[in-house]
């Protein structure tokens, strides 16, 4: 009894904050068709994770909607198996099956404990390698989307982001563009095959693997890798311009909020500003103590959620902050979000809260690093930005690098309220 050690729980536990972060570095396995595998072996965990990334995301396609729909189809029938007979192997052997898009890249993934791997590696073969693409499911398919797309533009959050998107990017660009719901129709089997065909490639494609991975399995995905088909391709590059500055407003009578969205185009992840710019943008609005919470939530009540994001694709990027307020805040809303703008362009970020920040962003990166799906998708996002899992130790040195003075010369040249671009819908 002597030994027990007393907790004082007046006095609030000392934080320890890393100042360095170091992934999971990766295994890089070639195939013998030129496919690289990058492996994160985790033994410790008794599960086995498959991701394989395809070059085809929408900013491929030549008709509305034919990229998600092709990668949602695969796993509706193949030559051996009916839908209904691979999600009942999926269910019997609690497999994770899963798909993905953006607009640069098409992700399938599959997930298994250790001893069921040979029943998921078999059926993600059967998906990958042998879809039919039939008609009947592909009818089902498409009118739930068509449905789901008509709801979603009710809502006047998704309607202010597709509108923002499309001044940002302009409406012509593969990254600005939206399509009526009802080109869901136009979608027919041959048009997956093309697509399938032409974008599923050897020579299109990585993959990441995690958890507990060892040779026979990474010899298992090669052989699935090598037996994808082998075309021509020529990456497509969306075509970034600067935009006019425009403010639209979308009238909705009947709504009691009004939506904002207020950003402007920016850059991609290889930018020297970004992540400088990530850093800055936390602080204004990306986690739940920024100061546009602090301003819009908690001290004027205009809302419940705000949020400043630097979001990042393969061809560019753009600043966004996100917000519904009530209908009669919408003016004073936008006030305060350029204020604290303002304020940073004008003012150095106090010592305090650089510290807080910094350790915000470091425990999110640690967050995500615990365990072998979090490093995985970090993989994944390193190799499609042509960097590896290095970049992360990188990124959290250069946080704790930047002073306040950097940040302010970051908002004064890109905080610049003259060239933002403003979407409001509501009433």
């Amino acid at each position: 009894m002597n030994n027990i050690v007393k907790i004082k729980r007046s006095k609030a536990p000392i934080i320890h904050t890393p100042n360095d972060v170091e992934a999971l570095a990766e295994k890089i396995t070639e195939t013998s068709g030129g496919v690289k595998i990058y492996s994160l072996e985790i033994s410790q965990f008794d599960v086995v994770r498959v991701s394989f990334v395809f070059r085809a995301g929408t900013k491929y396609q030549k008709m509305p909607f034919l990229a998600a729909t092709t990668l949602n189809m695969l796993s509706e029938g193949t030559t051996t198996k009916s839908n209904k007979e691979i999600s009942d192997i999926l269910d019997l052997y609690g497999i994770y099956f899963d798909v993905s898009i953006d607009r640069d890249f098409s992700i399938v993934t599959i997930c298994s404990l250790s001893k069921f791997f040979a029943e998921a590696i078999d059926i993600l073969e059967d998906i990958l390698l042998n879809p039919i693409f039939p008609e009947k499911e592909l009818e089902v398919l498409q009118d739930r989307r068509k449905n789901a797309l008509k709801l979603e533009r009710e809502k006047i959050d998704y309607v202010a982001l597709e509108n923002f998107s499309q001044l940002i990017y302009g409406k012509n660009t593969p990254y600005g563009a939206c399509y009526d719901e009802n080109d869901y129709a136009n979608i027919k089997p041959i048009h997956l095959k093309y697509f399938y065909d032409n974008y599923y490639l050897v020579n299109n494609l990585f993959v990441v693997t995690s958890g507990n991975v060892t040779p026979n399995i990474i010899e298992r995905v090669s052989s699935i890798c090598d037996s994808l088909p082998r075309k021509v391709f020529t990456p497509v590059v969306c075509p970034i311009a600067e935009p006019d500055p425009e403010m639209k407003h979308i009238k909705k009578d009947e709504s009691l909020q009004s939506a904002i969205k207020v950003g402007r185009l920016m850059f991609n992840k290889q930018h020297k500003d970004f992540v400088a710019m990530q850093l800055l943008i936390t602080i204004l609005g990306g986690y739940f103590g920024s100061r546009l919470i602090a301003n819009l939530r908690e001290d004027k009540g205009y809302t419940y959620s705000v949020f400043a994001g630097l979001i990042n694709m393969e061809d560019g990027g753009h600043l966004v902050i996100s917000t519904e307020v009530a209908a009669e805040f919408t003016q004073n809303a936008l006030e305060e979000i350029f204020y604290e703008m303002d304020v940073l362009k004008r003012e150095l970020v106090p010592k305090s809260e650089l510290v807080m920040v910094r350790n915000v962003i470091v425990g999110q990166v640690l967050r995500i690093l615990d365990g072998p799906f979090g490093i995985a998708d970090v993989t994944i996002e390193s190799v499609q930005n042509h960097t590896d899992n290095t970049s992360v130790g990188d990124m959290i040195r250069e946080i704790n690098s930047i002073s306040a003075m950097k940040l302010r010369e970051l908002a004064q040249e890109y905080f610049d309220i003259e060239k933002m671009t403003i979407v409001i819908v509501g009433a």
